[in-house]
């Protein structure tokens, strides 16, 4: 049961950009994609959806918020277990391709060979800032 929890999430998480590190830089594509991984399976949905532009994605991270509460109250075990091991996945950026004015970034979650989520973010230019307009599963 709690390997499905860890699979669920890993699916949740993946789901998925000029924002600014922490130390003020601006970040390009890949940057922000995986800013926005990083908060995302850290539980902070509100810095995520910073790194975001679209209702669809305020929507996304709404579910995400709402599935892992409801997973939560059914088998609080679980749910530690699978908010631990999301900590620990590691984010793979992969390619970033030019589409008009869009960036296309490859990334993936990965938490072992067998739990791997491939994503694709699209990524628009908003006021000189990368943002996440919206994540597709990768073919």
């Amino acid at each position: 049961m709690k390997k499905i929890f860890i699979a669920f999430f890993i699916s949740i998480a993946a789901i998925t950009g000029c924002g600014r590190s922490e130390k003020g830089k601006e970040m390009g594509p890949a940057e922000t994609v995986e800013a926005f991984c990083n908060a995302l399976v850290s539980g902070e949905y509100d810095e995520a959806f910073s790194f975001c532009d679209s209702l669809q994605m305020q929507s996304y991270i709404n579910n995400i918020r709402t599935a892992f509460g409801e997973a939560a109250r059914r088998d609080s075990s679980a749910a530690a277990i699978a908010a631990s091991t999301l900590k620990e996945a590691d984010i793979e950026i992969g390619e970033t391709a030019k589409e008009q004015d869009k960036r296309l970034v490859n990334y993936a979650i990965v938490i072992n060979e067998e739990l791997r989520k491939d994503k694709v973010a699209t990524m628009k230019k908003e006021e000189g800032e990368w943002k996440i307009e919206a994540i597709t599963d990768r073919i």
